[in-house]
């Protein structure tokens, strides 16, 4: 008697456990489907906002400041940019970006400024999908100037087209949002119209050699030219 007991005892047992063996497998097949469905849609539901903000061209300006500043010659150099962009597939995006800067080193007597706003819009393509992108960019600039004197007011305006590009890669640190870093390398070419000063009716070589200086200013280092950017910003 005590043996059939012990017996129906064991065999309850054993069902017993087979029954919670089979609901914690059952549970962990459900926990990984979930799982899938969860990187799944991670795949298929990516961030499509970017928002940035340039710190390499803040850096650039700054670093224009310290090597020309004396207190002799006054001279300071400021320039910042901001992007939103948004991504139109896997490969590739749309973006706006707005800049500004200005170098003055007006003193007492005289100004001498020019500061430069400028919108662009940006056509992305990432071969890698989310990591290195090639980027083509179509944009126009106005550089507006003051070289007035107490004896004559001088404010001639500059306006361009800009087209150029860029390699870049996003560095993403939170995927698939978050902070993004995405530094870059590009040419912008400003084609426009030339900013005149006056001088050059009064001192021909002179004054078309300010004008030269001035134009060059205004086409390589504010309105174009090599540019090397920092993006950081934030992607949701």
């Amino acid at each position: 008697m005590k043996s059939n007991n012990k017996t129906t005892i064991t065999l309850f047992f054993l069902l017993f456990a087979g029954v919670v063996y089979a609901d914690e497998v059952d549970a962990a097949n459900e926990a990984d489907t979930d799982n899938d469905a969860d990187i799944e849609i991670m795949k298929t539901v990516l961030p499509k906002n970017v928002i940035t903000i340039d710190g390499g061209q803040m850096a650039f300006f700054l670093l224009l400041t310290g090597l020309i500043y004396t207190h002799d010659s006054p001279f300071y150099a400021f320039g910042t940019a901001a992007q939103y962009e948004r991504q139109i597939t896997e490969k590739a995006s749309a973006a706006v970006r707005f800049e500004y800067s200005i170098i003055d080193s007006s003193d007492t007597y005289s100004k001498w400024r020019m500061q430069t706003f400028s919108a662009e819009g940006h056509g992305r393509f990432y071969p890698m999908q989310n990591n290195f992108f090639l980027d083509g960019t179509l944009g126009y600039a106005a550089v507006l100037c003051d070289f007035s004197t107490p004896e004559n007011e001088i404010k001639p305006i500059a306006h361009y087209f800009k087209l150029g590009g860029k390699l870049g890669w996003r560095i993403d640190f939170k995927k698939p949002s978050g902070f993004v870093l995405e530094p870059a390398l590009g040419l912008n070419i400003a084609i426009g119209t030339k900013i005149k000063t006056g001088d050059e009716k009064d001192f021909p070589i002179l004054g078309g050699l300010l004008n030269m200086i001035h134009d060059y200013l205004a086409q390589w280092v504010l309105a174009g030219g090599i540019r090397f950017s920092l993006g950081l910003g934030y992607r949701f």
